[in-house]
């Protein structure tokens, strides 16, 4: 589908694609190098392969990220300072380069704080609740990141985890709004809106993809969802600090 979406395209010469996403935007950059492209909702570019770098793209494709650089190393560090928390479970699909990523970060950040990781994979939706199962007894909070299959069962995770008494950290607002107990995010609006204003330098001003830096998010909103936290056994703000009940 997204490659007879690119046809079409490139057959009535558009001129400028807009992709949503890893996946569309690495269809659309294989499959033209003179229409430019631009691309959110995009985690890692640079392993993407679709740009050389995130300051100088190099090509005819850049845009906005949704992951802030400093999101999963925060998030990492509001465990381990507010909530005490030694081994966090994560569940992704490995198939998924940007998840890929983003858990490497978490490990990395896990590891400089003394913490471990524990992973389970999936590969649809599906899997979700099983995956998430297989870690009980083995961690001692959730960190969801923003990985399509798990995003689309996170249900599965919040009845695990408030079944279990887990607090689970979300790698996005909309999920902790879901049922999650917390997340650093940002408003996906925003990132489509920068993404319109750099199509505008481009269409309008005349403006270099190959020379207009990819974008992050904007400053990061940490959020608490006091629901979550009591379905999950969290004695809330106990003496001025979160932690679980025992």
């Amino acid at each position: 589908m997204l490659q007879t979406i690119a046809d079409t395209f490139i057959g009535n010469d558009v001129d400028l694609i807009f992709a949503n996403a890893t996946p569309a935007a690495q269809i659309m950059s294989s499959s033209t190098a003179d229409i430019p492209i631009l691309f959110t909702s995009v985690t890692d570019p640079e392993g993407a392969q679709l740009v050389d770098s995130l300051d100088s793209p190099g090509g005819n494709v850049t845009g906005t990220m949704d992951l802030h650089p400093d999101a999963i190393s925060q998030t990492v560090e509001l465990m381990s300072e507010e909530f005490d928390i030694e081994t966090i479970g994560m569940i992704y699909n490995a198939g998924e380069q940007n998840s890929e990523y983003q858990v490497s970060i978490a490990e990395e950040t896990a590891d400089e704080l003394g913490m471990s990781v524990q992973t389970a994979t999936v590969q649809t939706s599906a899997d979700v609740q099983s995956a998430t199962e297989s870690l009980i007894g083995n961690i001692d909070a959730i960190y969801i990141i923003t990985d399509n299959e798990v995003v689309s069962g996170l249900d599965a995770v919040i009845g695990v985890a408030e079944s279990e008494g887990l607090p689970l950290f979300v790698g996005e607002l909309d999920s902790v709004e879901a049922g999650g107990l917390a997340g650093f995010g940002f408003s996906y609006y925003d990132i489509g809106y920068k993404t319109g204003e750099m199509a505008a330098d481009v269409l309008v001003n005349g403006e270099d993809p190959a020379t207009l830096s990819v974008e992050f998010p904007p400053e990061l909103e940490l959020v608490f969802n006091e629901g979550a936290a009591e379905r999950m056994g969290l004695d809330w703000m106990k003496n001025g600090k979160p932690s679980l009940t025992t």
